[in-house]
């Protein structure tokens, strides 16, 4: 019987050493992500300037990510991921001399910080398309828990170290940290052995042509169709509590750049949480049971941190956000990897990609600029009702209730759930 622990996944070499040195990026990512939003909440005291940096580096991919997805579906998809961690390096060196500086300014530091977002998201949809020629079919759920183990492990290392190095070293220290951390990546991705070219399926065309087919081909796929715009309804609505931490710990919880730091890291232990055991409950409850179970807790545990204004009263809350949140997203990644034509791939991850930061840089911008009209406490409330609404349409309305079974084709405990759902929503469309 096979394992459910997304650890098994290590087994596969390649997979191990590009997941290794994404660790090592993720923590930098998070010191400098910790680093200059404090810099900025403690200079602005406003959560429309610290929601602004929060998602300078996301609201980018809607730029470079459709970009990189067409390139990446042409080209070799490791020489385009080393060139975008190529240009990530010296954008943060950029970013660390201007930090040199006294008193420099938030619109040049949330302009550095977008320029670096859009050289990642160049490379994004080719590192992602990576992912099934790293491991097989049948380990992508675990490989992208893992990812997400990598990426909230960053969290709560790097936030630690923030707090820490922020004692001892300028912020302008901590994020030439950050650009040494690329680094490491660079060199694990070039050691990475295989092919990673995609199939050529005889598409001709302008580069518009073939985004259009790449689009067109995600619509055209239930299981990413539905995974997309799930994603997009997250992102816009329960995600936008996390851009604003710096500014919550100063204004509703009284706290600083430790403050900040903890609640980050605490968000970190949680996603831990649900990465290492969304697997498993998918495979005991069935994905679309896990789906359900995720989005109701996550509401329940958003209204009560927009109700805390004590930082033991938030910190369980937070733990409970960042695991359900996380195996929303996991569940949602894993779908898209599992159906997205290996033809199409890059271009589908990269369409994935842009709505994902477009949608986070919409709702952190929308709830700040709210928030400092009407206060946090209301725009995180009204944040988690919206998302409730949303998913409570999607299960209630027949129409939309039969994608649900879509999400769950493929996983064995689902199948019940799939029977029920043709029966009240007639016919259910699955990817091939």
């Amino acid at each position: 019987m096979r394992s459910s622990s997304p650890l098994t996944v290590l087994r596969h070499r390649s997979f191990a050493t590009f997941w290794s040195a994404a660790v090592v990026s993720d923590i930098g990512t998070w010191m400098q992500a910790i680093t200059v939003g404090v810099l900025v909440a403690h200079t602005t005291g406003k959560a429309t300037a610290t929601g602004l940096i929060g998602i300078a580096a996301f609201a980018t991919q809607g730029i470079g990510s459709p970009i990189g997805g067409v390139l990446a579906d042409r080209f070799d998809r490791r020489k385009m991921m080393m060139g975008a961690l190529t240009a990530q390096l010296l954008v943060t060196f950029a970013l660390a001399a201007v930090l040199a500086r006294s008193n420099p300014r938030v619109s040049v530091l949330t302009g550095l910080v977008a320029l670096q977002g859009l050289a990642g998201s160049f490379g994004q949809p080719a590192g992602q398309a990576l992912m099934p020629s790293l491991v097989p079919r049948e380990d992508l759920l675990k490989a992208v828990s893992l990812g997400a183990v990598s990426w909230n492990a960053g969290r709560i290392v790097g936030s630690a170290l923030a707090a820490v190095l922020g004692l001892l070293l300028s912020p302008s220290w901590i994020v030439s940290i950050n650009g040494l951390s690329f680094g490491v990546l660079i060199v694990a991705v070039a050691t990475v052995k295989g092919t990673f070219r995609a199939p050529q399926v005889g598409e001709r065309g302008s580069f518009v042509n073939q985004f259009r087919v790449g689009a067109h081909t995600l619509w055209q796929t239930p299981g990413c169709r539905f995974a997309v715009v799930g994603l997009v309804c997250l992102q816009t609505t329960l995600i936008a509590w996390v851009g604003l931490i710096p500014i919550v710990a100063q204004e509703r919880l009284h706290g600083g750049r430790g403050l900040a730091s903890v609640i980050t890291m605490m968000q970190g232990c949680g996603a831990l949480i649900g990465a290492m055991c969304t697997a498993l409950l998918v495979g005991a409850i069935g994905r679309p049971r896990t789906m359900v179970v995720f989005s109701s807790v996550s509401v329940v545990a958003l209204l009560g941190y927009s109700q805390a204004t004590n930082r033991w009263v938030a910190f369980p809350f937070v733990v409970v956000l960042g695991a359900c949140t996380l195996g929303l997203f996991v569940c949602l990644g894993a779908v898209v990897q599992r159906d997205a034509p290996d033809h199409a791939r890059a271009r589908i991850t990269s369409i994935q990609s842009a709505v994902l930061g477009t949608g986070y840089g919409v709702g952190v911008l929308l709830s700040g600029r709210l928030a400092d009209s009407f206060g946090l406490d209301k725009v995180l409330a009204a944040d988690a009702l919206a998302f409730a609404v949303i998913v409570s349409i999607s299960v209630m309305v027949k129409p939309l209730r039969r994608q649900w079974a879509v999400v769950g084709h493929g996983d064995p405990r689902s199948r019940r759930w799939e029977r029920v759902v043709a029966q009240q929503a007639g016919p259910v469309r699955t990817a091939p």
